[in-house]
């Protein structure tokens, strides 16, 4: 939730919270929640006047002891989730006051996922369309009910106008296993992977020595902003410079509720490394670049052709690995075997 934590919003952070993962739409949340109320009235009242016919014997799931259970059962199994996640998750009182203490602040609004209202709609939904007897009414209901997902969904206006899937088999930008590759092939012929490699045999690696040696057996990389938080998922054996955090705030993004200033070394060695890829050179000496590519074990650096600054980079002391899928890959500090 970029832009919202419990210490900004106070008292208001749960409304705050759904209004903000509903989009501008987020009336129509209220208006779905207000509907499976009455979904739910009307059902638990239609049940209890039905026989025991086909239609209610099919909404009866029997457990592993023999037991049935109807409509009624999964009615007060949400009613109950509900009231917990009032007494708990959805208490601002509670949310202000536990949640900092926790170090949750953050990432508190994933647990909004708990809120049974897509299982419970589609539930409701299915209970709703069987309810008539007639096939012909069922058919209507049914046609109904799909216009009307079709007309409100998805909550955020847009969403389907700017998603795109990926063509791959992994389902990632198609750029980043071609860039892998290289990257692992350049990086495994050169004399850093050997030494490292070699001390990462037989270590314990549940062990902070054990762990920090073989990470140093993978390349560290700097990608592009469209390109790196696929990569985390993608490939395991590259470890990235920027951490998630960094790079969101890098990039502008605030939801973390981390700020980073320039008393931040760290940072601050990292963003004059990402500036340098972007082209933003001036007032950048190749001895600052140096000095923060060697404090950070950067290895590789994935940049746009058209921001960066090939002659910078050249002078800095990076080579052209390769310039593929629309990116070029530059190596830093890399040492060839033989």
């Amino acid at each position: 939730m970029e832009g919202i934590t419990v210490s900004g919003a106070g008292l208001s952070f749960v409304m705050e919270c759904f209004r903000k993962y509903v989009g501008k739409s987020w009336e129509i949340a209220v208006f779905c929640l207000a509907g499976m109320i009455v979904s739910a009235l009307t059902i638990i009242r239609s049940r209890r006047a039905m026989r025991a016919d086909g239609i209610y014997a099919a909404a009866k799931v029997p457990d592993s002891s023999g037991a049935v259970y109807g409509i009624g059962s999964v009615t007060w199994m949400n009613w109950t989730l509900l009231i917990m996640l009032g007494l708990t998750v959805y208490n601002p009182f509670l949310v202000r006051k536990l949640v900092p203490k926790l170090g949750m602040t953050t990432v508190y609004y994933r647990m909004f996922w708990a809120f049974p209202l897509i299982p419970a709609a589609a539930f409701y939904l299915t209970e709703l369309i069987f309810l008539p007897k007639k096939r012909m009414l069922r058919t209507a209901a049914c046609a109904l009910a799909a216009a009307g997902i079709i007309l409100l969904m998805p909550l955020n206006p847009g969403v389907r106008y700017h998603l795109t899937l990926p063509d791959n088999v992994f389902k990632v930008h198609g750029a980043i296993p071609v860039i892998c590759d290289v990257i692992h092939e350049d990086f495994e012929a050169s004399e850093q992977y050997s030494y490292w490699n070699e001390r990462a045999e037989g270590l314990d690696l549940d062990t902070k020595k054990g762990a920090r040696t073989y990470v140093l057996s993978f390349p560290r990389c700097v990608f592009p902003s469209e390109l790196e938080f696929q990569v985390r998922q993608y490939d395991p054996g590259v470890t990235l410079t920027f951490n998630r955090n960094m790079r969101l705030f890098y990039d502008g993004n605030t939801s973390t509720g981390i700020q980073y200033t320039s008393k931040s070394a760290a940072y601050r060695r990292r963003k004059l490394i990402l500036d340098v890829c972007r082209g933003k050179t001036e007032g950048v000496t190749t001895e600052d670049f140096q000095t923060a590519m060697k404090k950070t074990r950067t290895q590789y650096l994935i940049v746009n052709p058209a921001q960066a600054d090939p002659s910078f980079l050249k002078v800095a002391g990076c080579r052209l690995v390769s310039e593929t899928a629309g990116y070029c890959i530059y190596s830093y500090g890399i040492t060839k075997e033989g």
